[in-house]
Protein backbone atom coordinates (compact mmCIF):
# COMPACT_ATOMS: atom_id res chain seq x y z
CA UNK A 1 0.00 0.00 0.00
CA UNK A 2 2.72 2.35 0.59
CA UNK A 3 4.97 1.72 -2.16
CA UNK A 4 1.88 1.71 -4.91
CA UNK A 5 -0.10 4.45 -2.79
CA UNK A 6 -3.36 2.47 -2.44
CA UNK A 7 -5.58 3.35 0.42
CA UNK A 8 -8.77 0.89 2.17
CA UNK A 9 -10.05 0.36 5.71
CA UNK A 10 -6.56 -0.99 6.38
CA UNK A 11 -4.66 2.63 6.21
CA UNK A 12 -7.11 3.77 9.89
CA UNK A 13 -5.19 0.25 11.58
CA UNK A 14 -2.01 1.63 10.28
CA UNK A 15 -2.28 5.08 11.98
CA UNK A 16 -3.81 3.55 14.90
CA UNK A 17 -1.00 1.20 15.88
CA UNK A 18 1.64 3.83 14.78
CA UNK A 19 3.23 4.65 18.62
CA UNK A 20 2.75 8.05 20.68
CA UNK A 21 4.89 11.10 20.27
CA UNK A 22 8.54 9.99 21.62
CA UNK A 23 8.23 13.34 24.08
CA UNK A 24 4.31 12.54 24.78
CA UNK A 25 3.57 11.18 28.44
CA UNK A 26 1.54 8.74 26.79
CA UNK A 27 4.45 6.88 25.85
CA UNK A 28 6.04 4.34 28.81
CA UNK A 29 9.30 5.42 28.33
CA UNK A 30 8.23 8.91 29.07
CA UNK A 31 6.77 7.70 32.34
CA UNK A 32 9.21 5.68 33.38
CA UNK A 33 12.11 8.53 32.73
CA UNK A 34 10.28 11.02 34.67
CA UNK A 35 7.70 8.48 37.32
CA UNK A 36 4.41 9.92 35.76
CA UNK A 37 1.75 7.70 36.72
CA UNK A 38 -1.18 7.94 33.69
CA UNK A 39 -4.10 6.00 34.57
CA UNK A 40 -5.20 3.27 32.40
CA UNK A 41 -1.75 3.16 30.68
CA UNK A 42 0.49 2.02 33.83
CA UNK A 43 -1.74 -1.02 34.16
CA UNK A 44 -1.53 -2.00 30.52
CA UNK A 45 2.42 -1.49 30.73
CA UNK A 46 2.45 -3.97 34.00
CA UNK A 47 0.51 -6.70 32.29
CA UNK A 48 3.18 -6.20 28.92
CA UNK A 49 6.14 -6.05 31.59
CA UNK A 50 4.81 -9.46 33.04
CA UNK A 51 3.97 -11.04 29.96
CA UNK A 52 7.68 -10.27 28.76
CA UNK A 53 9.18 -11.50 31.74
CA UNK A 54 7.40 -15.07 31.38
CA UNK A 55 8.04 -15.27 28.39
CA UNK A 56 11.78 -15.19 29.14
CA UNK A 57 11.06 -17.71 31.68
CA UNK A 58 10.10 -20.12 29.21
CA UNK A 59 6.20 -19.94 30.72
CA UNK A 60 3.34 -20.35 28.58
CA UNK A 61 1.45 -17.53 29.08
CA UNK A 62 -1.50 -18.64 28.18
CA UNK A 63 -1.29 -21.63 30.99
CA UNK A 64 -0.51 -18.68 33.75
CA UNK A 65 -3.79 -16.78 32.45
CA UNK A 66 -5.77 -20.06 33.14
CA UNK A 67 -4.55 -20.20 36.54
CA UNK A 68 -4.69 -16.73 37.76
CA UNK A 69 -8.11 -16.88 36.71
CA UNK A 70 -8.70 -20.25 38.74
CA UNK A 71 -6.88 -18.60 41.91
CA UNK A 72 -8.99 -15.50 41.33
CA UNK A 73 -12.46 -17.63 41.75
CA UNK A 74 -11.29 -19.46 44.35
CA UNK A 75 -10.04 -16.60 46.76
CA UNK A 76 -14.41 -14.76 45.70
CA UNK A 77 -15.22 -17.28 47.58
CA UNK A 78 -16.25 -16.65 51.19
CA UNK A 79 -13.62 -16.91 54.02
CA UNK A 80 -14.07 -16.07 57.72
CA UNK A 81 -10.28 -15.77 58.29
CA UNK A 82 -9.97 -13.03 55.33
CA UNK A 83 -13.20 -11.32 56.39
CA UNK A 84 -11.62 -10.86 60.19
CA UNK A 85 -7.57 -9.60 58.86
CA UNK A 86 -10.08 -7.34 56.31
CA UNK A 87 -12.16 -5.21 59.42
CA UNK A 88 -8.35 -5.01 61.33
CA UNK A 89 -7.32 -2.85 58.07
CA UNK A 90 -8.11 0.63 59.21
CA UNK A 91 -9.49 3.11 56.98
CA UNK A 92 -5.96 5.13 57.02
CA UNK A 93 -4.15 2.77 55.43
CA UNK A 94 -6.48 2.63 52.65
CA UNK A 95 -5.55 4.78 50.02
CA UNK A 96 -8.55 5.03 47.21
CA UNK A 97 -7.10 4.32 43.72
CA UNK A 98 -6.56 7.18 41.74
CA UNK A 99 -9.62 8.11 39.21
CA UNK A 100 -9.46 7.70 35.78
CA UNK A 101 -10.37 10.85 33.09
CA UNK A 102 -14.23 12.19 33.33
CA UNK A 103 -15.52 11.35 30.29
CA UNK A 104 -16.55 14.34 28.02
CA UNK A 105 -20.25 14.34 27.04
CA UNK A 106 -20.23 17.99 25.02
CA UNK A 107 -19.34 18.28 21.65
CA UNK A 108 -15.95 19.04 20.16
CA UNK A 109 -14.93 22.59 20.40
CA UNK A 110 -11.61 24.33 18.45
CA UNK A 111 -9.95 26.81 21.58
CA UNK A 112 -7.20 29.02 22.10
CA UNK A 113 -5.10 28.24 25.56
CA UNK A 114 -3.61 31.80 26.94
CA UNK A 115 -0.63 29.74 28.64
CA UNK A 116 1.43 30.97 31.62
CA UNK A 117 4.80 29.12 32.86
CA UNK A 118 8.00 29.21 34.63
CA UNK A 119 10.53 27.66 32.08
CA UNK A 120 13.47 27.16 34.46
CA UNK A 121 12.51 23.29 35.25
CA UNK A 122 11.70 22.39 31.04
CA UNK A 123 13.53 21.85 28.19
CA UNK A 124 12.15 24.40 26.08
CA UNK A 125 7.70 24.78 24.75
CA UNK A 126 8.09 22.01 22.13
CA UNK A 127 7.59 18.44 23.42
CA UNK A 128 10.53 16.32 22.70
CA UNK A 129 11.77 12.79 23.67
CA UNK A 130 13.58 12.25 26.63
CA UNK A 131 12.92 15.98 27.70
CA UNK A 132 10.40 17.75 29.68
CA UNK A 133 8.57 20.27 27.77
CA UNK A 134 5.20 22.36 28.63
CA UNK A 135 3.28 21.10 25.58
CA UNK A 136 3.58 17.70 27.38
CA UNK A 137 2.55 18.78 30.45
CA UNK A 138 -0.51 20.54 28.77
CA UNK A 139 -0.94 17.16 26.83
CA UNK A 140 -1.20 15.51 30.13
CA UNK A 141 -3.66 17.84 31.93
CA UNK A 142 -5.81 17.88 29.09
CA UNK A 143 -5.71 14.29 28.90
CA UNK A 144 -6.50 13.69 32.78
CA UNK A 145 -9.09 16.57 32.80
CA UNK A 146 -11.17 14.51 30.55
CA UNK A 147 -10.90 17.19 27.81
CA UNK A 148 -8.64 14.35 25.43
CA UNK A 149 -9.82 11.19 24.50
CA UNK A 150 -7.29 8.29 25.31
CA UNK A 151 -7.00 7.55 21.16
CA UNK A 152 -5.84 10.89 20.73
CA UNK A 153 -3.34 11.18 23.99
CA UNK A 154 0.24 11.52 22.46
CA UNK A 155 -0.84 12.22 18.96
CA UNK A 156 -0.84 15.91 18.89
CA UNK A 157 -1.61 15.82 14.96
CA UNK A 158 -5.08 14.63 16.14
CA UNK A 159 -6.29 16.95 18.46
CA UNK A 160 -5.10 19.46 15.89
CA UNK A 161 -2.28 21.20 18.30
CA UNK A 162 -0.01 24.00 17.58
CA UNK A 163 1.64 26.63 19.23
CA UNK A 164 2.51 30.14 18.58
CA UNK A 165 5.72 30.15 20.03
CA UNK A 166 9.19 27.74 20.62
CA UNK A 167 10.86 28.91 23.69
CA UNK A 168 14.19 27.98 24.63
CA UNK A 169 15.34 25.70 27.15
CA UNK A 170 15.11 28.25 30.69
CA UNK A 171 12.81 30.88 29.07
CA UNK A 172 9.40 32.01 30.86
CA UNK A 173 6.17 32.80 29.37
CA UNK A 174 3.10 34.87 29.65
CA UNK A 175 1.06 34.48 26.62
CA UNK A 176 2.17 31.34 25.30
CA UNK A 177 -1.15 30.72 23.09
CA UNK A 178 -1.98 27.45 21.88
CA UNK A 179 -4.90 26.45 19.61
CA UNK A 180 -6.21 22.74 20.32
CA UNK A 181 -9.44 20.35 19.31
CA UNK A 182 -11.07 19.75 22.82
CA UNK A 183 -13.94 17.50 23.96
CA UNK A 184 -16.37 19.80 26.33
CA UNK A 185 -17.32 18.05 29.86
CA UNK A 186 -20.47 18.98 29.08
CA UNK A 187 -23.08 20.43 26.09
CA UNK A 188 -23.54 23.97 28.65
CA UNK A 189 -19.87 23.67 29.85
CA UNK A 190 -18.41 27.49 29.78
CA UNK A 191 -14.68 28.13 29.00
CA UNK A 192 -13.95 29.20 32.58
CA UNK A 193 -15.21 26.22 33.62
CA UNK A 194 -12.49 24.54 31.09
CA UNK A 195 -9.87 26.76 32.21
CA UNK A 196 -10.23 26.02 35.80
CA UNK A 197 -10.95 21.83 35.41
CA UNK A 198 -7.01 22.01 33.39
CA UNK A 199 -5.43 24.36 36.21
CA UNK A 200 -6.71 20.85 38.65
CA UNK A 201 -3.99 18.96 36.26
CA UNK A 202 -1.47 21.26 35.43
CA UNK A 203 1.54 22.14 37.77
CA UNK A 204 2.15 24.48 39.69
CA UNK A 205 4.34 26.48 37.43
CA UNK A 206 2.00 25.97 34.84
CA UNK A 207 -0.99 27.96 34.45
CA UNK A 208 -4.10 28.21 31.85
CA UNK A 209 -5.08 32.00 31.75
CA UNK A 210 -7.28 31.79 29.51
CA UNK A 211 -9.39 29.30 27.01
CA UNK A 212 -11.03 30.86 24.01
CA UNK A 213 -13.06 29.16 21.24
CA UNK A 214 -12.03 30.33 17.71
CA UNK A 215 -12.68 29.44 14.36
CA UNK A 216 -11.79 25.54 12.80
CA UNK A 217 -9.58 27.11 10.69
CA UNK A 218 -7.54 28.60 13.31
CA UNK A 219 -3.71 27.71 13.79
CA UNK A 220 -1.99 29.57 16.45
CA UNK A 221 1.60 29.19 14.94
CA UNK A 222 0.50 30.95 11.11
CA UNK A 223 -1.77 33.21 12.61
CA UNK A 224 -0.14 34.90 15.12
CA UNK A 225 1.59 38.77 13.47
CA UNK A 226 3.31 40.05 15.90
CA UNK A 227 4.89 39.27 19.28
CA UNK A 228 6.64 41.01 22.28
CA UNK A 229 9.25 39.66 24.52
CA UNK A 230 10.61 40.96 27.90
CA UNK A 231 14.51 40.47 29.23
CA UNK A 232 15.34 41.70 32.79
CA UNK A 233 18.95 42.51 33.20
CA UNK A 234 20.27 43.73 36.82
CA UNK A 235 22.19 47.37 36.07
CA UNK A 236 25.74 46.02 37.36
CA UNK A 237 25.78 44.23 33.81
CA UNK A 238 26.08 46.78 32.23
CA UNK A 239 28.93 48.68 33.86
CA UNK A 240 32.25 49.23 32.48
CA UNK A 241 33.97 46.05 31.66
CA UNK A 242 37.40 46.84 33.29
CA UNK A 243 35.20 47.71 36.59
CA UNK A 244 33.84 44.14 36.30
CA UNK A 245 37.37 42.61 35.81
CA UNK A 246 38.50 44.57 39.16
CA UNK A 247 35.89 42.83 40.86
CA UNK A 248 36.81 39.67 39.84
CA UNK A 249 40.32 40.46 40.86
CA UNK A 250 39.68 41.27 44.20
CA UNK A 251 37.11 38.60 44.57
CA UNK A 252 40.14 35.96 44.08
CA UNK A 253 38.58 34.49 40.89
CA UNK A 254 40.83 35.39 38.00
CA UNK A 255 43.94 33.95 38.43
CA UNK A 256 42.64 30.37 38.42
CA UNK A 257 39.88 30.71 35.28
CA UNK A 258 42.10 28.03 33.24
CA UNK A 259 41.30 25.33 36.13
CA UNK A 260 37.11 26.39 36.03
CA UNK A 261 34.11 25.46 34.47
CA UNK A 262 32.93 27.76 31.43
CA UNK A 263 29.70 26.15 32.04
CA UNK A 264 29.97 26.79 35.65
CA UNK A 265 32.81 28.56 36.34
CA UNK A 266 31.84 30.44 40.24
CA UNK A 267 30.48 28.29 43.31
CA UNK A 268 28.15 30.06 45.91
CA UNK A 269 31.27 31.56 48.09
CA UNK A 270 33.01 33.22 44.79
CA UNK A 271 29.19 34.47 44.08
CA UNK A 272 29.27 36.18 47.52
CA UNK A 273 32.59 37.92 46.98
CA UNK A 274 32.24 39.24 43.84
CA UNK A 275 28.78 40.85 44.54
CA UNK A 276 30.16 42.61 47.49
CA UNK A 277 33.32 43.70 45.70
CA UNK A 278 31.05 44.90 42.65
CA UNK A 279 28.82 46.81 45.29
CA UNK A 280 25.81 45.10 43.84
CA UNK A 281 22.62 46.19 46.22
CA UNK A 282 23.87 49.41 45.99
CA UNK A 283 24.90 50.04 42.29
CA UNK A 284 22.86 52.15 40.80
CA UNK A 285 23.24 53.22 36.83
CA UNK A 286 24.44 56.70 35.62
CA UNK A 287 22.12 58.25 33.06
CA UNK A 288 24.82 58.36 30.55
CA UNK A 289 25.43 55.02 30.80
CA UNK A 290 21.44 53.68 30.59
CA UNK A 291 21.34 56.36 27.47
CA UNK A 292 23.92 54.19 25.87
CA UNK A 293 22.22 51.18 26.09
CA UNK A 294 19.16 52.43 24.90
CA UNK A 295 20.66 53.90 21.58
CA UNK A 296 22.23 50.47 21.22
CA UNK A 297 18.46 48.76 21.51
CA UNK A 298 17.54 51.56 19.15
CA UNK A 299 20.35 50.37 16.29
CA UNK A 300 17.77 47.29 16.05
CA UNK A 301 14.33 48.71 14.60
CA UNK A 302 13.60 48.09 11.19
CA UNK A 303 14.55 45.36 8.93
CA UNK A 304 17.70 43.68 9.24
CA UNK A 305 20.05 40.34 9.01
CA UNK A 306 20.79 38.53 11.93
CA UNK A 307 22.98 36.07 10.66
CA UNK A 308 25.57 37.30 13.62
CA UNK A 309 22.49 36.49 16.23
CA UNK A 310 21.76 33.13 15.73
CA UNK A 311 23.50 29.61 15.10
CA UNK A 312 23.69 27.74 12.24
CA UNK A 313 22.32 30.23 9.60
CA UNK A 314 24.68 31.77 6.74
CA UNK A 315 24.64 35.26 5.58
CA UNK A 316 22.57 34.51 2.53
CA UNK A 317 20.03 32.43 4.14
CA UNK A 318 16.86 34.80 3.23
CA UNK A 319 15.57 33.74 6.83
CA UNK A 320 17.76 35.90 8.75
CA UNK A 321 16.15 38.95 7.54
CA UNK A 322 13.85 39.94 10.53
CA UNK A 323 11.83 42.81 11.16
CA UNK A 324 12.22 44.78 14.74
CA UNK A 325 8.96 47.19 15.54
CA UNK A 326 11.05 48.22 18.81
CA UNK A 327 13.23 47.53 21.36
CA UNK A 328 13.39 49.65 24.51
CA UNK A 329 14.70 49.92 27.94
CA UNK A 330 12.18 51.11 30.44
CA UNK A 331 12.71 52.47 34.14
CA UNK A 332 15.11 50.72 36.51
CA UNK A 333 13.07 48.85 39.39
CA UNK A 334 14.52 47.40 43.01
CA UNK A 335 14.41 43.94 43.56
CA UNK A 336 13.85 43.19 47.63
CA UNK A 337 17.48 42.91 47.98
CA UNK A 338 17.94 45.94 46.65
CA UNK A 339 19.65 44.78 42.89
CA UNK A 340 18.99 47.93 40.24
CA UNK A 341 17.10 45.98 37.15
CA UNK A 342 16.56 47.27 33.99
CA UNK A 343 13.47 45.71 31.85
CA UNK A 344 13.13 45.74 28.24
CA UNK A 345 10.86 44.70 25.90
CA UNK A 346 11.08 44.01 22.04
CA UNK A 347 8.65 43.74 19.72
CA UNK A 348 8.74 42.46 16.64
CA UNK A 349 7.00 39.66 13.80
CA UNK A 350 9.13 36.63 15.07
CA UNK A 351 12.39 35.76 15.97
CA UNK A 352 15.21 33.46 15.34
CA UNK A 353 16.97 30.93 18.02
CA UNK A 354 18.92 32.92 20.30
CA UNK A 355 18.62 36.20 18.72
CA UNK A 356 17.12 38.37 21.24
CA UNK A 357 19.32 37.08 24.21
CA UNK A 358 22.34 37.83 21.61
CA UNK A 359 21.23 41.39 21.04
CA UNK A 360 20.97 41.91 24.57
CA UNK A 361 24.43 40.84 25.07
CA UNK A 362 25.56 43.51 22.12
CA UNK A 363 24.11 45.78 23.57
CA UNK A 364 25.39 45.40 27.13
CA UNK A 365 28.65 45.52 25.43
CA UNK A 366 28.13 48.60 24.11
CA UNK A 367 27.24 50.19 27.41
CA UNK A 368 30.08 48.44 28.82
CA UNK A 369 32.14 50.04 26.59
CA UNK A 370 33.72 46.79 25.45
CA UNK A 371 32.67 47.32 21.86
CA UNK A 372 31.38 50.61 19.75
CA UNK A 373 28.07 51.71 17.91
CA UNK A 374 29.96 51.31 14.83
CA UNK A 375 31.25 47.80 15.38
CA UNK A 376 27.62 46.74 16.15
CA UNK A 377 26.50 48.45 12.89
CA UNK A 378 28.97 46.31 11.07
CA UNK A 379 27.19 42.49 12.42
CA UNK A 380 24.38 43.34 10.26
CA UNK A 381 26.30 43.50 7.07
CA UNK A 382 25.91 39.91 5.25
CA UNK A 383 30.09 40.31 4.71
CA UNK A 384 30.26 40.29 7.96
CA UNK A 385 30.78 36.95 10.36
CA UNK A 386 31.53 38.36 14.02
CA UNK A 387 30.78 35.63 17.10
CA UNK A 388 27.93 37.32 19.11
CA UNK A 389 27.61 36.00 22.76
CA UNK A 390 24.46 35.04 24.34
CA UNK A 391 22.96 36.41 27.47
CA UNK A 392 21.32 34.08 30.11
CA UNK A 393 18.18 32.53 29.24
CA UNK A 394 17.17 33.39 32.96
CA UNK A 395 16.55 36.90 32.11
CA UNK A 396 13.94 36.46 28.78
CA UNK A 397 10.04 35.59 28.35
CA UNK A 398 7.82 35.79 26.46
CA UNK A 399 5.09 38.56 27.32
CA UNK A 400 2.24 39.03 24.73
CA UNK A 401 1.25 37.19 21.64
CA UNK A 402 -1.06 39.13 19.10
CA UNK A 403 -3.25 38.03 16.22
CA UNK A 404 -4.47 41.29 15.14
CA UNK A 405 -4.67 40.18 11.50
CA UNK A 406 -7.52 37.06 13.00
CA UNK A 407 -9.19 39.66 14.77
CA UNK A 408 -9.82 41.88 12.01
CA UNK A 409 -11.11 39.25 9.65
CA UNK A 410 -13.52 38.15 12.80
CA UNK A 411 -14.59 41.48 13.00
CA UNK A 412 -15.41 42.12 9.35
CA UNK A 413 -17.52 38.69 9.53
CA UNK A 414 -20.89 39.64 10.55
CA UNK A 415 -21.89 36.12 11.40
CA UNK A 416 -18.92 35.08 13.67
CA UNK A 417 -20.02 33.84 16.93
CA UNK A 418 -16.43 33.46 18.51
CA UNK A 419 -14.25 36.82 20.78
CA UNK A 420 -11.39 38.19 19.24
CA UNK A 421 -7.69 37.10 21.09
CA UNK A 422 -7.09 40.75 22.58
CA UNK A 423 -5.02 40.30 25.94
CA UNK A 424 -3.40 43.71 25.82
CA UNK A 425 -6.05 46.26 27.69
CA UNK A 426 -8.61 45.38 29.87
CA UNK A 427 -12.39 45.93 29.16
CA UNK A 428 -14.95 48.56 30.74
CA UNK A 429 -15.96 47.22 33.82
CA UNK A 430 -19.25 48.64 33.44
CA UNK A 431 -19.44 46.50 30.19
CA UNK A 432 -22.45 44.23 29.29
CA UNK A 433 -20.60 42.20 27.35
CA UNK A 434 -19.63 38.80 28.89
CA UNK A 435 -16.91 37.96 26.32
CA UNK A 436 -15.88 41.82 27.23
CA UNK A 437 -15.74 40.87 31.19
CA UNK A 438 -14.06 37.42 30.51
CA UNK A 439 -11.25 39.38 28.56
CA UNK A 440 -11.02 41.86 30.99
CA UNK A 441 -10.66 39.10 33.90
CA UNK A 442 -7.75 37.44 31.81
CA UNK A 443 -5.77 40.49 31.71
CA UNK A 444 -5.91 40.51 35.26
CA UNK A 445 -4.61 37.35 35.45
CA UNK A 446 -1.76 38.03 32.82
CA UNK A 447 -0.53 40.81 34.46
CA UNK A 448 -0.71 39.26 37.94
CA UNK A 449 1.44 36.23 36.71
CA UNK A 450 3.71 38.38 34.80
CA UNK A 451 4.57 41.01 37.69
CA UNK A 452 4.01 38.46 40.49
CA UNK A 453 5.28 35.38 39.36
CA UNK A 454 7.44 35.64 36.52
CA UNK A 455 9.88 39.19 37.20
CA UNK A 456 9.85 38.16 40.85
CA UNK A 457 11.24 34.60 40.12
CA UNK A 458 13.76 36.16 37.38
CA UNK A 459 15.02 37.90 39.82
CA UNK A 460 14.93 35.32 42.74
CA UNK A 461 16.71 33.06 40.62
CA UNK A 462 19.88 35.47 40.11
CA UNK A 463 20.12 35.82 43.48
CA UNK A 464 20.34 32.19 43.93
CA UNK A 465 22.17 31.02 40.94
CA UNK A 466 23.80 34.13 39.93
CA UNK A 467 23.13 33.37 36.26
CA UNK A 468 24.88 37.00 35.39
CA UNK A 469 27.95 37.22 37.31
CA UNK A 470 28.56 34.11 35.56
CA UNK A 471 27.82 34.81 32.14
CA UNK A 472 30.18 38.31 32.97
CA UNK A 473 33.02 35.70 34.44
CA UNK A 474 32.81 33.91 30.96
CA UNK A 475 32.54 36.99 28.81
CA UNK A 476 35.90 38.23 30.80
CA UNK A 477 37.84 35.12 30.44
CA UNK A 478 37.35 32.75 27.95
CA UNK A 479 36.56 35.27 24.91
CA UNK A 480 38.77 38.08 23.72
CA UNK A 481 37.36 41.78 24.05
CA UNK A 482 35.93 41.82 20.52
CA UNK A 483 33.89 39.16 21.23
CA UNK A 484 35.94 35.83 20.58
CA UNK A 485 38.60 35.30 17.32
CA UNK A 486 39.03 33.09 14.66
CA UNK A 487 42.29 30.90 14.61
CA UNK A 488 42.19 30.14 11.26
CA UNK A 489 40.27 26.50 11.47
CA UNK A 490 37.20 28.01 11.96
CA UNK A 491 37.15 27.55 15.43
CA UNK A 492 37.11 30.31 18.31
CA UNK A 493 40.14 30.82 19.88
CA UNK A 494 39.76 31.89 24.05
CA UNK A 495 41.62 33.56 26.58
CA UNK A 496 41.31 30.15 28.73
CA UNK A 497 43.24 28.29 25.04
CA UNK A 498 45.75 31.47 25.27
CA UNK A 499 46.38 30.85 28.94
CA UNK A 500 47.09 27.19 27.96
CA UNK A 501 49.05 28.14 25.31
CA UNK A 502 51.40 30.22 27.66
CA UNK A 503 51.53 27.49 30.21
CA UNK A 504 52.64 25.10 27.87
CA UNK A 505 55.09 27.21 26.60
CA UNK A 506 56.47 27.87 29.63
CA UNK A 507 56.74 23.89 30.62
CA UNK A 508 58.68 23.89 27.17
CA UNK A 509 61.09 26.45 28.14
CA UNK A 510 61.59 24.95 31.82
CA UNK A 511 62.40 21.44 30.16
CA UNK A 512 64.28 22.77 27.54
CA UNK A 513 66.77 24.98 30.12
CA UNK A 514 67.13 21.71 31.94
CA UNK A 515 68.38 19.77 29.22
CA UNK A 516 70.95 22.33 28.35
CA UNK A 517 69.53 23.51 25.05
CA UNK A 518 68.67 26.84 23.80
CA UNK A 519 64.68 27.83 23.24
Amino acid sequence: RKLFGVKDGWDDDDRNNKPANAGSFANPEMRKLFGVKVVGFDDDDDEKEKEEEKKKDGVDVADTKEEEEEEAAAEAKPDATMEAKEKEISAEETKPAPAPPAVATGPKRKVALLLAFLGTDYQGMQINASSRSIQAEVELALYRAGLLARSNFGYPHKYGWSNSARTDKGVHSCAQVCSVKIALPREDSTMDEVRALMNEHLPDDVRALDVTRVTKSFCARTQRDRVRYRYMIPSYALRDRDEIAGAFERAGCADDFAQRQPGDPLDAADLVKIRAEMDATRYRIPEDRLAKFREALAKYHGTRAYHNYTARKSPNDPSVMRYVETFTADDPVIDKNGVQWIPTSVLGQSFLLHQIRKMISMASEVAGGSTTLDEMESTFSREAIRVVHVAPASGLFLEMSYFGNYNDRQARCESSAVPPLDWTSPSSESSSSSSARKSSDAVKRWKEFRDDVVEKHVMEEEDDAGNFLKYLYVMRYYFSPEGGSFDGTGKIRTKRDKKKEEEEEEEGTEDNKEEGTED
